[in-house]
């Protein structure tokens, strides 16, 4: 697929992604809790959720900036995508390289956080169409999942924990973001640096 304006696009993504960083790092400052149907809820699976996809559009907006053909519409891994796909990316090798130099446990930290994103269960073939066990479907951020440790299927907000995942699912962002920010082209990643000078993300957050 072709876009007229993409980089127009790859902005507007990129500007969205950062919002979505804000997003989560606000829901983690304040460590929200309640109680629904005598079931303890949080907001950890906003703050993985919205990290996840301040990845995700940075991560589109930035492959699209680079190439017009790039389709910013198809999945929610672009990340693990490009690291596992076979193109020899300069600036993508770059990043890596940036990354690692931050953090090195960061890029496994990032293909987590893209797997958190929803996606269907892995069903055989030969059991298409057959009732499927609740325990198939997996950790994520916005559907209800098995959460073998107690044993039962779990809401996200119930599931998932500020200390555990919030703050990882922050850290990986805040470092992708700084790696970002060191990447080419510097047009596209001046306000990244930018952002990042504003707003002082951490992962503390109220007890």
């Amino acid at each position: 697929m072709q876009w007229q304006d993409h980089r127009t696009l790859a902005e507007g993504l990129r500007d969205q992604g950062l919002v979505d960083c804000l997003v989560a790092w606000n829901c983690l400052k304040n460590n929200d809790e309640f109680v629904l149907f005598d079931r303890r809820m949080n907001l950890a699976h906003v703050v993985a959720a919205k990290a996840q996809q301040a990845i995700e559009k940075v991560t589109k907006g930035w492959l699209l900036w680079l190439s017009s053909s790039f389709d910013p519409t198809k999945g929610h891994t672009p990340f693990t995508r490009e690291l596992e796909s076979q193109v020899e990316r300069r600036e993508f090798k770059r990043l890596i390289f940036s990354l690692n130099r931050l953090n090195r446990k960061v890029i496994s930290d990032i293909k987590w956080l893209e797997g958190l994103a929803p996606h269907p269960p892995f069903v055989p073939a030969d059991q298409a169409g057959a009732a499927q066990p609740l325990t198939i479907i997996a950790e994520n951020t916005e559907y209800p999942f098995w959460l073998p440790a107690r044993d039962q299927l779990v809401a996200s907000a119930e599931g998932l924990f500020m200390r555990v995942h919030g703050s990882r699912a922050i850290k990986a962002a805040r470092t992708f973001l700084e790696a970002m920010a060191q990447t080419d082209p510097p047009t596209f990643t001046k306000p990244i640096r930018q952002f990042l000078e504003e707003h002082r993300i951490s992962t503390e957050f109220r007890s």
